[in-house]
């Protein structure tokens, strides 16, 4: 092999013995002045075309670097390498690359890396024309006042003339009057650039001096064998850093040409071979490390590094710890270099043994913090932990679900500290793969879509990754798409992967109903459609399942009741069998409370197939009827019984306990939305406010003090339904709810059509506003509700546990009442419909009706006036419905104080016999209210609330005064008909008088003329 070097190599007389002699020369008798001018006269032009060779440089760039070099900025530069100057030939190199980017002669060119090149040719380039002016005697040609000076001077350059005359710039020329002492200085200046990684500074030197020793190159061996070792040492490093490990691995052992026991030039070929790679290089490398290391002194770091990882390469990490393990000298010798800490602290990670990773790693950092690769295997360390030990079993998950997440954080910090540590020396590879390990763990902890994080997978260059890097890059950049509900994007994302045709059937499936249970059931069906072939001939049932699924998510049902009969075809006479009977059942169910789809006799057919299909698995139960008998089965009364029973005691358990409503919904096997919508017992309350103000402050104030609220399936239910979901971005705060309830939310949607969940499920799933958190509550610390609740009810509570400021929003007090003792703060969607109305974001009419929504749940101590009541009648076009008779009767509940509401009721009958509605629909609410009031006032009575009786006499008596003073004679014959019917009991005679008697004067006040005048 040629040195590649060698056609290039002349007499570098900066990085030689002759350089000092001619710096030492032109500082003593040549003025700055002397040395600008001789610089000014090089026609740089003509010795770019004839000397050098630079791929990037062309013609006109030449041209333009001709006029750049002779600027007297530059000049004045390159001229503190001749004159005496305080600044370091680095700092001059420096002070000319900085000037160059400045002044950017060669336009876009113009960057660090050709500005080292350029001043590396320039100082060669002035050093050559002084060196030719000296040996033609043209160098003097000053003349000198002082005739001391001159005899010096000439003194002076009578040497260096002599010098340089006898080593005329011929490669391989050198005179014996170059002192050894010269290159002994060059060669330790060489490995002290090296060791402070000036790399192109100390080949330039070891090039010089190869130069001059290869004139005599039998006299000099080891000096050759030294040079051209430190030469392998300097291209030992990657490419990409100015290294060529082919060119070190020639250099080296061009030095054993030399020196064959040079052992320096051993261990450097042994790590040659290690950074090349692969079992033969490997195999190589032991076999010239091992004798080495077993005959020398055990002590140097360096080789012990290379050793090392000879045996680990060659035979397994396990062995290299064995040796390590076994030897208190290597134990030593380890604790007091990073590097070598660093080697076995991978050697501990290969070996799945991160916690001593950890214990070496730390001690490489505490000896040398600013190696960023140190950082690098620390967070490696800590991600194993993770893995091993903070991961949870999970089928459907893309990246691993944490039950704690400080590991993967740790990591996380440290791969950031090691990326903030890389400099121009950190070959670009390791950055690149320090920025992929950042963005997966970010990727794990779901902040990939942050600013921080974000900007650094922009930065990511995939083209010097490794095709399996890229394709972990590119999958994850498809996860976070998918994590972030963006489904579209995800799905493009996931078409897009090179590896994706590759896929087999079951991962395909497996993304496919990841994206369901994700909440998209559009792009799930994209990728199960072309698998429809492949799914018949494997009769794969699940297949069919999922799609029916998918169906019945997007609101088809011709297409459920599609697949679900094509599972059960392909299903006949397998295991599965039953199975599908199972969901076929379930998935007809969910139409039977739909008044759109009469599907019960459908349902029941289904049942009864079921049942003769598996007859030890019957559903129905025969019940035997006597056709000649009206009575109906004493066994059906009884089952009727046991259910209403069994409901009452559930409802009484609620009351009495106060325990969540949830609970019920669990006696009852019922999945929460059926429950709300069977809420229609008048006599059944829900505790929804509390009944004292100071209760009422601390909801409000937690509504206003809070800025992360945790939603539960109460609140969200109760908006969807009043269509105010939308609202939620109005609040000023982070909106979470679990991914278990929305597990449940999408569960209950696939069992039962119903319009409010349907809106909340596709408001969730494609909300940018709320966030889906996916939280594990520890069990052990629930263990008191956990039994009786469902699993997203305690995340919730965990979940608003986390911060001081975090609030968990229900319509449930019983469930606020209960999160207290988790310190738990909690508040209602009453609150936060009070802050829409005062904020103007809604108008009293939408108010009021979304009063309304609550009031048809059952909910007792709600807050409402005698406006929101008006709407809700207005908007029931003026027909009782329950949820206003469910308003008017809270005056009967026996901790209200009535009087609160009895003004409300007051302002309603104004408004509504202000309003065009039917004087037979105004008296109807007439008759209600006057009859919960005459309850009322007798159940206070009952109670000894004596003046609340007398309150309630008092305002039924302006009630009515006002209404029969604001009427027409017809309609004071309907007044005195339904009054009447009202009235006739013997407990409301004495009001029923009353009501005749101002009846009787409104009549003699219209036949009087006076239709004004009222009763006093």
């Amino acid at each position: 092999m040629t040195d590649p070097l060698t056609g290039a190599i002349f007499l570098n007389l900066v990085s030689s013995g002759i350089t000092s002699g001619i710096k030492k020369f032109s500082s003593g008798i040549l003025r700055q002045q002397d040395i600008e001018d001789y610089l000014h006269s090089i026609s740089y032009k003509d010795r770019f075309k004839e000397e050098v060779i630079l791929d990037e440089i062309s013609d006109e760039d030449i041209d333009a670097l001709d006029v750049f070099f002779k600027s007297d900025e530059i000049i004045e530069i390159i001229s503190q390498i001749y004159i005496k100057s305080d600044n370091l030939p680095s700092e001059i190199e420096n002070e000319f690359v900085q000037f160059f980017c400045e002044k950017k002669p060669l336009k876009e060119k113009s960057n660090e890396n050709l500005a080292k090149k350029l001043f590396s040719y320039i100082r060669e380039i002035c050093n050559r024309v002084l060196q030719e002016l000296i040996s033609k005697d043209e160098l003097l040609a000053h003349e000198y006042k002082a005739e001391e000076r001159h005899k010096e001077t000439k003194e002076q350059f009578k040497k260096l003339k002599e010098m340089i005359s006898s080593s005329q710039v011929l490669p391989g020329i050198i005179s014996s009057t170059v002192r050894i002492e010269y290159i002994d200085d060059e060669l330790k200046d060489s490995l002290a650039l090296i060791k402070t990684k000036q790399y192109e500074d100390a080949k330039r030197k070891i090039i010089s001096v190869i130069g001059i020793l290869n004139n005599k190159p039998q006299d000099n061996k080891k000096m050759l064998s030294t040079a051209y070792n430190l030469l392998a040492i300097v291209y030992n490093r990657d490419k990409e850093l100015g290294g060529n490990y082919d060119t070190a691995e020639y250099y080296a052992k061009q030095s054993l040409e030399h020196n064959p026991s040079y052992e320096e030039a051993k261990w450097t070929l042994a790590s040659v071979y290690i950074n090349k790679g692969g079992t033969e290089n490997y195999e190589k490398s032991f076999s010239i490390a091992k004798p080495l290391w077993d005959n020398s002194d055990e002590k140097d770091p360096k080789k012990l590094e290379i050793y090392l990882l000879g045996i680990g390469l060659t035979k397994s990490p396990s062995e290299t710890i064995e040796f390590f393990e076994n030897s208190n000298n290597i134990q030593d010798i380890t604790k007091k270099d990073d590097i070598l800490s660093n080697v076995i602290a991978k050697f501990y990670l290969s070996t799945k043994n991160p916690g001593q990773s950890l214990r070496f790693i730390n001690n490489s950092i505490e000896l040398n913090p600013q190696d960023p690769d140190h950082y690098a295997v620390k967070a490696e360390a800590y991600r194993e932990i993770a893995l091993a030990e903070d991961c949870l079993s999970s089928e459907f998950e893309l990246v691993p679900k944490l039950k704690k997440t400080d590991c993967v954080e740790n990591a996380l910090n440290n791969y950031k500290l090691a990326l903030s540590l890389c400099t121009g020396e950190t070959g670009s590879l390791f950055q690149e793969r320090i920025k992929k390990d950042v963005y997966i763990c970010s990727s794990w902890l779901n902040k990939s879509k942050e600013g921080e994080f974000r900007q650094i997978r922009s930065t990511i260059n995939l083209s010097i990754l490794s095709e399996n890097e890229q394709n972990i890059i590119e999958f994850l950049d498809f996860v976070n798409e998918l994590n972030c509900r963006n489904f579209s994007s995800a799905s493009y994302k996931l078409f897009s992967l090179k590896e994706w045709e590759k896929y087999p059937y079951n991962t395909k499936l497996k993304l496919g109903w990841i994206f369901l249970n994700r909440g998209s059931p559009e792009e799930a069906k994209r990728i199960f459609k072309p698998l429809e072939s492949e799914a018949e001939s494997k009769k794969d049932v699940r297949f069919w399942i999922y799609m029916s699924i998918i169906e019945a998510l997007l609101g088809n049902k011709a297409g459920m009741l599609q697949h679900i009969n094509k599972a059960r075809s392909v299903a006949k006479g397998s295991e599965d069998e039953e199975r599908i009977f199972a969901h076929h059942y379930a998935m007809i169910q969910r139409y039977i409370d739909n008044d759109k789809d009469k599907e019960t006799d459908r349902f029941i057919s289904s049942i009864k197939e079921y049942d003769k299909r598996f007859p030890d698995q019957k559903i129905l139960k025969m019940i035997p009827v006597d056709e000649n008998d009206d009575k109906t089965p004493q066994e059906i009364i009884d089952y009727v019984t046991d259910a209403i029973e069994s409901d009452q005691r559930s409802k009484k358990v609620i009351q009495e306990y106060q325990v969540p409503l949830y609970i019920l919904a669990n006696a009852h096997h019922l999945r929460f939305p059926v429950l709300m919508d069977r809420l229609n017992d008048p006599s059944f309350h829900l505790r929804y406010f509390p009944p004292d103000e100071e209760s009422q402050q601390e909801i409000k104030d937690n509504f206003n003090g809070g800025n992360v609220f945790v939603f539960d399936y109460s609140s969200l239910l109760n908006l969807s339904k009043m269509g105010l979901l939308e609202e939620l971005e109005k609040i000023p705060g982070t909106l979470l709810i679990t991914k278990s309830l929305f597990d449940t939310i999408q569960s209950d949607l696939i069992s039962y059509e119903n319009q409010d969940l349907r809106r909340l499920w596709d408001f969730i799933r494609h909300s940018s506003s709320i966030t889906i958190k996916d939280i594990d509550a520890n069990p052990a610390k629930y263990t008191a509700i956990s039994k009786h609740l469902d699993e997203w009810i305690v995340d919730s509570i965990d979940l608003a546990s986390n911060g001081d400021n975090s609030v968990l929003f229900t319509d449930d007090f019983n469930l606020i009442r209960l999160s207290k003792s988790f310190k738990v703060k909690g508040t209602t969607t009453f609150i936060f419909l009070n802050y829409l109305l005062d904020e103007n974001y809604i108008d009293s009419k939408s108010y009021g009706i979304a009063i309304g929504t609550l009031a048809d749940r059952m909910y007792i101590i709600l807050p409402f006036d005698g406006e929101d009541l008006f709407h809700i009648v207005m908007n029931d076009d003026c027909k009782i419905h329950l949820r206003s008779y469910h308003l008017i009767n809270h005056i009967t509940i026996p901790e209200v104080r009535p009087a609160a509401y009895i003004r409300q009721l007051e302002y309603f009958i104004d408004k509504l016999w202000e309003s065009g509605s039917l004087y037979e629909d105004k008296t109807r609410w007439l008759m209600l209210i006057t009859e919960r009031m005459i309850f009322t006032i007798h159940q206070r009575c009952e109670m000894k609330q004596m003046a609340d009786a007398e309150i309630l006499k008092y305002d039924l008596k302006q009630i009515w005064k006002k209404v029969i003073s604001q009427s027409k004679s017809s309609e004071l014959d309907l007044l005195e008909k339904e009054c009447g019917n009202l009235l006739e009991s013997e407990s409301s005679k004495i009001f029923g008088e009353y009501v005749q008697s101002i009846i009787t004067q409104r009549r003699s006040n219209l036949l009087n003329g006076d239709s004004h005048s009222s009763q006093s």
